[in-house]
């Protein structure tokens, strides 16, 4: 009888997973070069000297490192004042947007109440309006409640709820069970009622 030949190297399984992952591998890095190459020549320029900034053809490396155009930069413009406008309006807008956007999604998700369905489809429509539409009512509508050059046009929006997000977290809280909330309050009120409640009297039933 003739036995089967053995496969060569390069046509094993192993040897095909390997090539695979090493092709993904090199195609990843190449991405990522590709996208933190202007991360890298903006610090790279920053570091420049004004003469090297214009010279041509650029350099990839600064010949000098100038460490003090930062200071200068940051005696020349107000930088602690844009950071902290910056910090501020990013945390008033992820408040309002986690806390009213969460409300909106459990009530779509684990509140019956009438015409749910359809208001829910009316919410979701308003994610087809282009935002380039509202711009300029926006506008005038801050213009006129006085909001013009002030933080509340970048904050209030947030505490209005986005459409998105409340697909989003809707569609996060429909996984969770009905079960769970419903232990909770039950819970609760035997905690609030029984004084000497403690954790080895609970009885699960499953």
């Amino acid at each position: 009888m003739r036995t089967a030949a053995a496969p060569k190297f390069y046509e094993t399984k192993k040897f095909k997973d390997k090539l695979k992952q090493t092709i993904i591998f090199f195609v990843l890095l190449a991405g990522s070069v590709l996208v933190l190459s202007p991360l890298w020549w903006m610090i790279s320029t920053s570091l420049k000297s004004p003469a090297e900034i214009a010279q041509y053809p650029p350099t990839l490396l600064p010949k000098e490192f100038h460490f003090s155009n930062y200071v200068e930069a940051w005696k020349t413009a107000p930088f602690t004042r844009w950071a902290m406008n910056t910090f501020f309006i990013a945390f008033c807008g992820m408040a309002g947007s986690v806390l009213v956007n969460s409300l909106v999604a459990y009530a779509f998700a684990k509140i019956r109440f009438k015409g749910r369905n359809a208001l829910f489809i009316v919410v979701l429509s308003t994610m087809l309006i282009p935002g380039f539409v509202t711009m300029v009512p926006q506008y005038i509508l801050f213009s006129k409640l006085g909001w013009v050059n002030t933080y509340l046009p970048l904050i209030v929006p947030a505490f209005l709820g986005s459409a998105f997000f409340i697909f989003l977290l809707r569609q996060f809280m429909m996984t969770i069970p009905n079960e769970l909330p419903q232990f909770n309050t039950v819970f609760s009120r035997m905690l609030a009622h029984s004084q000497d409640f403690t954790l080895n009297e609970c009885r699960f039933i499953t």
